[in-house]
């Protein structure tokens, strides 16, 4: 069944597809993306959503342009040596190809759900969680403290609740997750801590320090395999999911679909950086405190390109597949509308944040038309 891409969706299928014929290494690139999707994109969702895309929207995408591709897609002549991209550049194509991938499949009527709703999963698959209250913690840092305020969101304590789950001890799971993951998997002591703060009543999922079980393999600070459930996404909807059973109590949240900011403090991974580099070597993309830049995933040329872009690292990633993947317990399509930008007000000193504003898929239609 053909899906039917919504703007600003269809000038990156024309990237795609020129990529793919334009040179040999531009084929190259565009192989290595598909590569990745499987990894990156869970069970291949997305390179389906591609492929379907392109068919169904190829006219139209013909009459589409960026500034951006048709800068990437000037060749050399004849017997001219190609001009080598840094790897920033490329990084950042490949995000953006991914960002609206991202946008179909969040507004997609049918994505695989994740097998991973309840608690009940992570002592299944190694984990432990402690779950703390503001009070017990050290005071909140002052430029998250400033972007609360802003948002007009509670710090005092009760409000916010801090999750800090580890992946501290091996083991074998006792029940399947889908038929990717048939009960009896083993899986060891990975080290893997998934830390983030949740305020369920105003709708903020803050990442503070996540550590996955795969990078803390491949850094050796702990042993594999790592279990079925590993994803920050799953665990981040487990957290969440924890968060407003909590308000419930306090009746102070009325469902699980109040999800309005997620809020990436310190992009760290190198992927993420790579696409903050590229960003900042454009013209007019210097880095600011808070608010920083905004950029809308409906800004025409290079500020779409960017919110893309950004829904396409690896924070992105996260953000992406937590909406759509868990959208049976949600109860609607929600996706992201726009992404904030911004560093530390220090000089010299600019750690990357990102803010992602979530909407729900019909409202951000009515806006776009």
């Amino acid at each position: 069944m053909a899906i039917n891409i919504r703007a600003p969706a269809w000038w990156c299928i024309l990237l795609h597809l020129l990529v793919i014929f334009a040179t040999n290494a531009h084929a190259r690139d565009a192989a290595q993306y598909n590569d990745n999707g499987v990894n990156d994109f869970q069970a291949g969702n997305i390179t389906s959503f591609v492929a379907q895309d392109i068919k169904a929207n190829i006219v139209q995408a013909k009459n589409t342009t960026s500034q951006l591709d048709v800068q990437v897609l000037v060749l050399p002549r004849p017997g001219e040596p190609r001009p080598e991209r840094p790897q920033s550049h490329r990084d950042f194509l490949k995000a953006m190809r991914k960002g609206c991938g991202h946008l179909n499949m969040m507004s997609n009527d049918n994505v695989d759900q994740s097998p991973f709703t309840d608690d009940k999963t992570l002592s299944d698959n190694g984990w432990t969680e402690t779950s703390l209250t503001m009070d017990r913690l050290p005071p909140i840092k002052a430029d998250i403290a400033a972007v609360f305020r802003d948002l007009r969101i509670s710090t005092s304590n009760g409000d916010n609740f801090i999750y800090s789950w580890d992946q501290d001890h091996a083991g074998t799971t006792q029940r399947a997750y889908g038929s990717e993951f048939p009960s009896g998997q083993s899986y060891g002591r990975t080290g893997g801590n998934y830390q983030n703060q949740i305020n369920a009543g105003a709708g903020m999922l803050l990442s503070l320090n996540n550590y996955s079980p795969s990078y803390m393999i491949n850094m050796t600070y702990g042993t594999g395999p790592a279990p079925p459930l590993n994803r920050l996404s799953d665990i981040l909807w487990l957290q969440w999911s924890e968060a407003v059973q909590a308000g419930h109590a306090l009746e102070e949240v009325k469902g699980y679909g109040n999800i309005k900011w997620f809020y990436q403090h310190t992009v760290a991974d190198d992927f993420s950086m790579s696409i903050m580099d590229e960003i900042q070597s454009m013209p007019n993309q210097t880095l600011l405190p808070y608010p920083g830049n905004t950029y809308s995933m409906t800004d025409g040329q290079v500020n779409g390109d960017i919110a893309r872009a950004i829904l396409g690292s690896s924070n992105g990633n996260v953000v992406a597949f937590f909406l759509a993947q868990h959208r049976a317990q949600i109860g609607k399509k929600s996706t992201v509308s726009k992404v904030q930008s911004f560093g530390d007000a220090k000089v010299n000193e600019y750690d990357r944040h990102f803010l992602f504003h979530i909407v729900e898929v019909v409202e951000w239609e009515k806006a776009k038309s």
